[in-house]
């Protein structure tokens, strides 16, 4: 499972001209806060280690990281209707018994996006747009959360505030 989560309101003064990155790759780290799919969290989950920059993506090794939750504080605001953009990527899926990965970002309690994926499954890229259901602020938190089935590996490049041309 993946889970943005971030929370506030107030538009970024700057405009809205062009696309604006919410998360800075590097910045990722584990959450103090509670996890919102703690409920889905196996006993045997774990993730001490596993994880680092690739190719200015976060790379997650799920044998290693089998259920993630990072944080880091949104680099910018965005208002409720603006369109987002997430990129992410996987290798090839695999597990001993036929599974399901889950992927969301979640804005304040609430789910913006989310994808189940087929364990076992081919490579495959995504590129999801979406209309952010609540407004936040810059610094408000936005949370990473991964659960995968197997040992695979996923690369979170980006979320983006989109242009809107005005």
């Amino acid at each position: 499972m993946i889970v943005l989560v971030w929370s506030g309101c107030a538009k970024d003064p700057s405009g809205s001209s062009e696309d604006v990155a919410l998360w800075d790759v590097a910045a990722w780290a584990p959450s103090t806060r509670p996890d919102p799919f703690a409920d889905e969290r196996p006993a045997d989950a774990r993730c001490e280690g596993g994880t680092r920059i690739e190719s200015s993506t976060l790379e997650v090794d799920t044998g290693v990281c089998t259920w993630l939750w990072f944080e880091q504080p949104a680099l910018a605001a965005v208002d409720a209707g603006d369109r987002l953009e997430f990129v992410f990527w996987h290798g090839y899926l695999d597990a001993d018994e036929p599974a399901q990965a889950h992927v969301a970002v979640v804005s304040d309690g609430t789910v913006a996006f989310e994808t189940w994926l087929e364990v076992p499954g081919q490579p495959d890229a995504y590129t999801e747009s979406f209309e952010a259901p609540v407004a936040f602020e810059a610094g408000a938190p936005l949370g990473l959360h991964l659960h995968n089935h197997g040992t695979n590996s996923y690369n979170f490049l980006r979320l983006d505030r989109l242009a809107t041309g005005d």
